[in-house]
């Protein structure tokens, strides 16, 4: 078990602060540009943006120090040292913050501002059932609850990630022409919130698929 360190408020916010990409760099990985983010070399599935990081083969994401602490096997001890270059003065007057489940607080992004919604969503239904092959009680499940939606300027199928509190941070775009792709992110969005659903949507029989 790693020795308690009682780093001060400040301390931790610099270490799940550090910047991954350069730390990184420091120690010899290669980290290439994907878009307007990094992508991991060694793991092309985690994408990386300043001290943010996401991986989208398993769903899991979180700050500088959690990157060590899962895919270097730090202690939580010695990830905060090591991004802190070991300069540290803890106190025992430190409280403890959750930098993860309080991102609104320690990753502030700009607010995002959603496209507005079409009239219906006849070629979010079309694309996503007909070329994607997506069965379409499924895609009804998500449109009702409010997770997916057909833009009314370019006919672009908006996916949404919610906090807990109902409250938009993540919209992800993605075209509806077969012809030309199109994959793009709403200014501000944050990928700690990007859509995903957890568990199964429901016995297709039972869903209301009226409205």
């Amino acid at each position: 078990m790693s020795k308690f360190i009682p780093f001060t408020d400040e301390e931790l916010y610099q270490a799940h602060h550090k910047d991954i990409k350069e730390y990184l760099e420091s120690i010899g990985e290669k980290v290439l540009h994907s878009g307007t983010e990094y992508m991991w070399e060694a793991h092309d599935s985690v994408k990386i943006r300043g001290h943010i990081w996401y991986r989208h083969s398993t769903g899991e994401s979180g700050t500088a120090v959690n990157f060590l602490m899962t895919f270097f096997d730090f202690s939580f001890q010695e990830a905060v040292i090591t991004l802190l270059d070991g300069n540290y003065k803890a106190t025992s007057n430190s409280k403890p913050v959750d930098f993860i489940n309080e991102p609104d607080i320690y990753h502030k992004k700009d607010r995002v501002v959603l496209p507005q919604k079409n009239t219906n969503n006849k070629r979010l239904y079309a694309y996503l059932c007909n070329s994607r092959c997506i069965d379409y009680s499924v895609v009804r499940y998500f449109v009702k609850k409010g997770l997916i939606y057909e833009d009314k300027s370019n006919h672009n199928i908006v996916f949404l990630g919610k906090d807990k509190k109902g409250i938009v941070r993540y919209a992800g775009l993605k075209g509806t022409l077969t012809v030309k792709s199109f994959k793009g992110e709403i200014t501000g969005s944050n990928k700690i919130y990007c859509f995903k659903h957890i568990g199964l949507c429901g016995d297709p029989q039972k869903l209301d698929l009226k409205a």
